[in-house]
């Protein structure tokens, strides 16, 4: 005839029992805490590319400032896609390039469509509507915006120094395009003390432009 535990021996196996449970249970949580949680391929945040995008046959338009005038061509240097030539031949339909000034000193500026390539000029913001051929974008039309009021002409050029003349200086930017600034005596640079013989090819640098001229250069070791 088999036996039943007494009742001390049964509250010693329950409270064993209790405490496997409650190890089990403060154990689970612990491991989780401790184990690093991983991204998946999706979740993860990808490199972000400075390499300009690449005009393609559904670029219908392009704005930037105009950086060169020749020949049935001019340059404009885009946020986007970087210095893009465009062509603007004679055949380029409409425009209006009469009303390129004011009419009386002190009038705004307002914007127009360039009927021409001499309407254009360095400097000039431009929103070009058109096709891409090849790695040329021809313009069906040229609008020319007003200058921007002077407090919002002030911007920075960040780069290297590509080269440098007695009156300008031409900053490689990271994306590869060149812009080319004046500069003159009352440009200053930083650290104190540093001149414009300072600023040697392939020096780090960040130019302060406002009107299309320098006001401060900033050198970096």
């Amino acid at each position: 005839m088999l036996q039943q535990p007494s009742s001390s021996k049964r509250t010693v196996l329950s409270v064993a029992f209790a405490a496997v449970l409650g190890t089990s249970a403060f154990a689970g949580p612990a491991l989780a805490a401790e184990t690093p949680l991983q991204q998946t391929p999706a979740q993860q945040t990808p490199a972000r590319s400075e390499t300009p995008d690449v005009l393609s046959s559904h670029t219908r338009q392009i704005h930037g400032t105009v950086k060169s005038v020749s020949g049935s061509t001019f340059v404009v240097d885009t946020e986007k896609y970087g210095a893009v030539t465009v062509s603007f031949t004679a055949s380029t339909p409409r425009g209006r390039s009469a009303e390129r000034r004011p009419a009386t000193a002190g009038a705004k500026a307002k914007a127009f469509e360039a009927g021409k390539l001499a309407d254009l000029k360095a400097g000039d913001r431009v929103v070009v509507q058109g096709t891409i051929s090849g790695s040329t974008f021809n313009a069906r039309r040229v609008h020319v915006l007003p200058p921007t009021t002077a407090a919002a002409r002030t911007t920075h050029v960040v780069g290297t120094v590509e080269s440098t003349t007695a009156t300008s200086v031409t900053v490689k930017k990271p994306d590869g395009t060149t812009v080319t600034v004046a500069v003159d005596a009352s440009t200053k640079l930083q650290p104190t003390g540093k001149t414009l013989a300072d600023l040697a090819k392939g020096l780090a640098v960040t130019v302060v432009v406002r009107d299309s001229k320098a006001t401060g250069i900033s050198l970096k070791a």
